[in-house]
């Protein structure tokens, strides 16, 4: 069988860190050059040193880092790396603590390295401090255990070997979750081959593992079960089609927290935005949306203005904590929150949880819904703030321009209004995109350690500002549908006319 190749799909965040040598990488490469190979392996070459992401916690610093080394008489390797960084009291016992949880060698050079003048341990994927990834053993002995239930029966009572695996990394986030696309070959004769195509995600929580495979299964069943209830369309149950596609679940290796899934065709909207008809699909994410929240699932989360608060408040402290200077605008901005909620409601829908461009594939003009693991309960307004709020984050960080920005919230506002069985209140949106601002944007510039993170928190807050400020003077008469009209940005002073633009 062939080895597994480890490819990183992911993207990139440089941080402006540069007096810490970790993430001066001309000297990290240096300086790996000198420690990482084993005591037994002729030292080589560090040809690419990168940094695919960093987290800043209250608990740890840490970067994921991409290398590619070269030893002495063997074909280049592209590794993942996370350094976590400690201080100089806990470096050694966290050296000597992760030295024995070693569970995979790499193929070059050490599992585990001190990089002292960094204050840094360096930990080879697969090894994790916080949970037992999938290492190509487990990975295979996985999927000789469950392949016959991920091809949907294909291989029941034949007789079959596995013959290749290659993998992709999706997504890795140290400690949590791992995500990763796998082309499997199986041979069921003497000269019959089949390749079988999809993904698997591995959760640290065996809860959250539980209820991501739930939710991939429940959702469609919930939609077929009640679709004399849904209004979407007046098909039967025997034509039946589900309103919103998600990923097919095809088995959970209850064991290794190990989630299989279909893997759809094309490419998330963020990353296709400027190869559609945006005129078609816009409005089709509004109404993808809407028909979404039309089921109704019980879910463990549950979204309330108390819970919010409660998350705005520990996302404030932490910023206040590294940037003490914001306290008085954080805290004032809590304050009107909190003593300012909106009039409470009954509506209580399946919410998406983190409702944004990269959550959407598009193929074909046809939509699908990812990312499943963040479904919760509560009222229909959370999901179109967080809509909002992404595309906000996007313009922060210039991959979205504010004409664009502005265009896209139009029509997706206005399909969403359209469609939705609802009537809601454009003043709960505003409330939720205010503490979602805060607790979602504000606090992804501080742990990624963005680039000029702190002119671009001040950013978000300003804008935070507006729209709270908006939130309390907004006419009562304005419609959901006229909400992109009044939405900090959106005014004629930023955006030419109010015409919307033929090309984005």
């Amino acid at each position: 069988m062939e080895a597994i190749g480890w490819a990183y799909m992911g993207k990139k965040v440089l941080p402006d860190l540069t007096h810490s040598p970790a993430f001066n990488l001309n000297w990290l490469k240096a300086e790996l050059e000198n420690c990482i190979w084993c005591d037994d392996e002729p030292p080589g070459t560090v040809d690419n040193l990168e940094i695919i992401n960093t987290w800043d916690t209250d608990k740890a610093l840490t970067v994921v880092y991409q290398a590619t080394l070269s030893g002495k008489g063997s074909d280049p390797q592209t590794q993942l790396y996370t350094g976590n960084l400690y201080d100089n009291e806990k470096l050694q016992d966290a050296y000597e603590r992760l030295q024995g949880q070693v569970a995979a060698e790499p193929p070059v050079g050490r599992a585990i390295t001190l990089v002292p003048e960094a204050n840094m341990v360096l930990t080879a994927f697969p090894n994790d401090a916080g949970m037992r990834l999938m290492s190509e053993e487990i990975l295979l002995e996985s999927l000789k255990a469950y392949l016959p239930e991920i091809t949907r029966g294909e291989l029941k009572n034949k007789r079959w070997k596995i013959t290749q695996i290659k993998t992709e990394i999706l997504r890795y986030v140290p400690n949590k979750r791992f995500t990763m696309r796998c082309i499997v070959t199986v041979k069921t004769g003497r000269k019959t081959e089949k390749t079988f195509r999809f993904v698997a995600k591995q959760l640290k929580s065996a809860r959250k593992a539980n209820e991501l495979y739930n939710n991939l299964y429940m959702i469609p069943k919930i939609w077929k079960d009640n679709i004399s209830d849904l209004e979407i369309n007046t098909m039967t149950s025997e034509s039946f089609e589900l309103p919103v596609r998600i990923p097919y679940p095809l088995a959970y290796d209850e064991a290794n927290r190990i989630v299989y899934f279909e893997e759809l065709p094309g490419k998330n909207l963020l990353k296709a935005l400027h190869e559609i008809d945006v005129r078609t699909i816009i409005p089709a994410i509004g109404e993808l949306l809407a028909n979404f929240h039309c089921a109704c699932k019980p879910t463990r989360k549950i979204v309330s203005f108390e819970g919010e608060l409660a998350e705005m408040d520990e996302a404030i402290q932490k910023v206040i904590r590294k940037m003490p200077r914001l306290k008085s605008r954080l805290n004032r901005i809590y304050r009107e929150m909190g003593t300012n909620l909106p009039e409470k409601d009954f509506f209580l829908s399946l919410l998406h949880g983190t409702f944004r461009l990269n959550h959407i594939f598009v193929h074909n003009n046809e939509l699908a819904l990812l990312d499943m693991d963040s479904v919760r309960m509560g009222h229909p307004a959370y999901d179109v703030a967080n809509f909002l709020s992404s595309l906000y984050y996007l313009e922060a960080q210039n991959r979205l321009s504010s004409l664009q920005r502005y265009d896209i919230s139009l029509q997706f506002l206005t399909s969403y209004a359209n469609h939705s069985n609802w009537p809601i209140a454009p003043k709960v949106v505003l409330w939720f995109l205010t503490s979602l601002l805060i607790h979602k944007q504000v606090y992804k510039y501080l742990k990624h350690l963005h680039e000029d993170r702190e002119l671009k928190i001040n950013r978000i807050l300003t804008l935070t500002e507006e729209v709270l400020d908006l939130y309390h003077n907004i006419s009562p008469d304005t419609r959901l549908v006229d909400l992109w009209q009044v939405l900090p940005g959106n005014s004629s002073d930023s955006v030419p006319g109010t015409r919307v633009p033929d090309v984005i």
